[in-house]
């Protein structure tokens, strides 16, 4: 999805709840999210297309970041702590 914010921030979510859910928890399971938009206008997108019931935990994002690929225009750290018994 080269240059379309939209998919790309779909497809970032989606590729969380992939991640969590393979290891049989979900977003729930969040305590902390940072999320990076390579450029300042995609900011409405993402606060447009972010569910606050399953990304709760992202409280901040960073605007004109650098992401690890040069076509991506966002990206994404999270930490989820499961529990002891899982």
């Amino acid at each position: 999805h080269i240059g379309d914010i939209d998919n790309q921030l779909h497809k970032m979510f989606s590729n969380v709840e992939q991640l969590l859910s393979s290891e049989g928890c979900g977003v729930d399971y969040i305590t902390n999210a940072v999320a990076y938009l390579k450029r300042a206008e995609d900011v409405a997108a993402f606060q447009r297309l972010r569910d606050p019931a399953d990304f709760q935990a992202i409280r901040e994002y960073g605007m004109r970041a650098d992401v690890c690929r040069p076509v991506w225009l966002c990206e994404i750290e999270v930490t989820a702590i499961l529990p002891r018994d899982h």
